[in-house]
């Protein structure tokens, strides 16, 4: 928690600075610092977030080969001149990503050939 405080403070200390390599060692602190919090919030012994941790980890090649198409096609509709709308956007398409691959799981040639998985 402490490197978060840390991490948000530097962020914002960059914020007025051209220091490249600063920026980098942050971008990495904080990164670790939310992976840190995410694990120790789905690290607790609720079966509804080992569930979502699980499907995850069953997912995670699907997601991992397909998720560039999500963000291709929100570049190429809404470009990067919306600012903050543009990652609101993506976060929300990413979403429905996520819905997409839940349903298209089901179907076995789509699960075994498209997304990689045998079982």
């Amino acid at each position: 928690m402490i490197l978060l405080i840390a991490s948000i403070v530097i962020e914002i200390a960059v914020f007025f600075s051209t220091n490249h390599v600063v920026e980098t060692v942050n971008y990495y602190l904080l990164n670790i610092c939310l992976a840190g919090i995410v694990i120790q919030l789905f690290s607790s012994r609720h079966e509804i977030k080992n569930r979502f941790l699980e499907y995850i980890g069953k997912n995670s090649l699907p997601i991992y080969l397909w998720h560039v198409i999500v963000i291709l096609v929100v570049k190429k509709c809404f470009g990067n001149e919306y600012g903050v709308a543009y990652y609101v956007i993506s976060v929300l398409m990413f979403m429905l990503f996520l819905l997409a691959i839940y349903g298209l799981n089901r179907l076995s040639f789509v699960r075994k050939y498209i997304f990689g998985n045998r079982e």
